[in-house]
């Protein structure tokens, strides 16, 4: 009976301690991070994938998944960046897909399947020249910016000098004007432009948070800088 009573207090004792080890052992968060380029003058995009885990963002280190990445039925190249992480990455020449998909193996084997999609910008004009005084209006074919959308406007000025402005979506409608103050340091003179349309979101799900940018290079325009 002795050794009974020994035996149980023994089991207690294993299954406390067992309880306390799986409370200290929580289970940590795998951060994803995608990235997608598409430039439609070369009909190519290039995509990125890189993760890390832990409690938190900040005692976050990188991870290897075991059995690679794909984008798109595409696999990813694993690339060994040393200090700077660990990174997949392809680049193809394709036409823009209405949407795009990443997928891994979690450690349990489970497929992890992400997709995100955004309307590209086919086609925009200027609503004639861009002027010093009243600024530059941009229509463009498509859907008004949504909420975590964003349009870059990059200008390449006639005195060779780069000129950078943000849209910030969401917009009402597919325009948006350009101040003249952001050209008021601006030579008179023929440049280009071009837009770059750009999606962020974050998706936080049990014990993964992804992250994923999404940006369309369009073609440049000729248009010329007046007072």
């Amino acid at each position: 009976m002795k050794y009974s009573i020994v035996s149980i207090l023994g089991i207690i004792i294993c299954m406390l301690f067992a309880c306390a080890s799986d409370q200290s052992a929580t289970k940590k968060t795998t951060f994803a991070n995608y990235y997608i380029r598409y430039v439609e003058p070369e009909n190519k995009f290039k995509a990125e994938a890189s993760f890390v885990e832990g409690d938190s963002i900040n005692n976050a280190v990188p991870i290897e998944m075991p059995e690679g990445v794909v984008f798109q039925d595409h696999e990813m190249i694993f690339q060994d960046l040393k200090t700077r992480g660990i990174r997949y990455q392809v680049q193809k020449n394709r036409p823009y897909a209405k949407e795009y998909s990443f997928k891994f193996k979690n450690k349990e084997g489970v497929d992890q399947i992400y997709k995100t999609s955004m309307t590209p910008i086919t086609s925009y004009t200027a609503k004639g020249n861009i002027s010093k005084t009243n600024g530059l209006t941009l229509q463009w074919e498509g859907e008004p910016l949504k909420q975590n959308e964003h349009l870059v406007f990059l200008f390449d000025t006639p005195d060779n000098k780069a000129l950078m402005t943000d849209i910030e979506g969401p917009t009402t409608s597919s325009e948006a004007l350009i101040p003249a103050s952001k050209f008021s340091g601006v030579s008179t003179g023929k440049g280009k432009i071009y837009l770059v349309k750009k999606q962020i979101k974050t998706i936080k799900q049990d014990h993964l948070v992804t992250t994923s940018t999404l940006e369309y290079y369009t073609s440049t325009i000729d248009i010329e800088v007046v007072e």
